[in-house]
């Protein structure tokens, strides 16, 4: 019988959701960008040692590892006050090898060129907000796709959200996910490009390519509801 509860959970829950993102982002154009100088064989090797940082330094700043039907569909988010890149949390986190593992211009990308366009544009789109809940990551099993589960998990960070009267932030770095996000009350805040004049829509390489795009968006919670608690 499928077990259609969601459940919550930290760090214990960093090698099973890395081990499904891993599938979930192996095409996904904001990864292959942050690690483009790896073949697609090797980006997709590298993803669980990937997510594993990542989501480690997402625990380490309380983040909250959500999963439904055996990791079917899984998220992380930070509550609010919280950030991935926190210097405290860096190197416990591991991130520090990744200046090996992905060079110097994966480290820029994802270290600089990330945090400093998707900051501007949250900036601007929050309202002076300071206070909000940050969903970091979300996918769903491949296999697992079409059946609901990303909406039942984003309903849940909605509710949690809700009761402090809160707005969710989230980046989707592809249109089929932004459409989903749209259909759960999600807005597009801002639309971001990466790697215009050398990267391709698809995040390989490309003289004079287009570049990836990244939708800014935010839920606002119920207006009867209390923003900044």
């Amino acid at each position: 019988m499928t077990d259609s509860r969601i459940t919550v959970g930290g760090a214990e829950r960093i090698a099973d959701t890395s081990k499904m993102y891993q599938d979930a982002f192996k095409d996904d154009p904001a990864f292959r960008y942050m690690l483009q100088h790896m073949s697609d064989g090797e980006r997709y090797a590298y993803l669980y040692r990937y997510f594993t940082k990542l989501l480690k330094a997402a625990a380490l700043n309380h983040g909250i590892f959500e999963e439904i039907e055996y990791f079917s569909s899984a998220t992380v988010v930070l509550p609010p006050g919280k950030r991935l890149d926190n210097p405290l949390t860096l190197l416990p986190a591991g991130l520090a090898s990744f200046l090996w593992e992905v060079g110097l211009r994966g480290c820029a990308r994802m270290l600089f060129e990330f945090p400093s366009k998707t900051g501007a544009a949250k900036k601007k789109a929050l309202k002076g907000h300071k206070r909000y809940w940050y969903l970091f990551s979300i996918a769903t099993a491949p296999a697992c796709e079409g059946r609901g589960l990303g909406s039942a998990m984003l309903k849940s960070i909605q509710a949690r959200a809700t009761k402090e009267g809160l707005p969710v932030w989230l980046e989707s770095t592809t249109e089929k996910s932004m459409r989903v996000y749209l259909k759960n009350g999600f807005e597009v805040v801002d639309t971001i490009i990466f790697g215009k004049g050398n990267t391709a829509a698809d995040g390989r390489a490309q003289s004079n390519g287009a570049g990836i795009t990244l939708w800014a968006m935010v839920w606002w919670p119920p207006r009867d509801s209390e923003l900044n608690k």
